[in-house]
């Protein structure tokens, strides 16, 4: 088996993710507003809108790959191809190599 990531976080990290969930928004909530103001502001710009997989959705949706074929890693979540196809691509899986994870 191909180990696909390494988890490495400290207390800093896991101390955030206890706020969050003791606060009961996960998704939409104060801290998701405080990040994309934050982010806003370090890109130089009004607005940014942080996403989940539907980022990858809506940037393949934007370059227009309807009937393309999109090369993308054999190793990666089951959105990317989702994404990939419901935006009509073609998926085509590359090659990786297991000791660098790399195609």
């Amino acid at each position: 088996m191909i180990s696909v990531f390494r988890l490495s976080y400290g207390k800093e990290e896991l101390e955030a993710i206890k706020e969050v969930l003791a606060s009961m928004w996960i998704g939409l909530g104060p801290k998701t507003q405080e990040f994309e103001e934050k982010f806003a502001n370090y890109i130089g710009t009004k607005y940014a809108v942080v996403l989940n997989s539907t980022a990858l959705h809506l940037a393949l949706k934007v370059i227009g790959i309807e009937g393309k074929e999109v090369i993308t890693t054999s190793i990666t979540f089951i959105s990317t191809n989702h994404a990939i196809l419901y935006n009509n691509g073609i998926t085509v899986f590359a090659n990786v190599y297991p000791d660098t994870l790399n195609a």
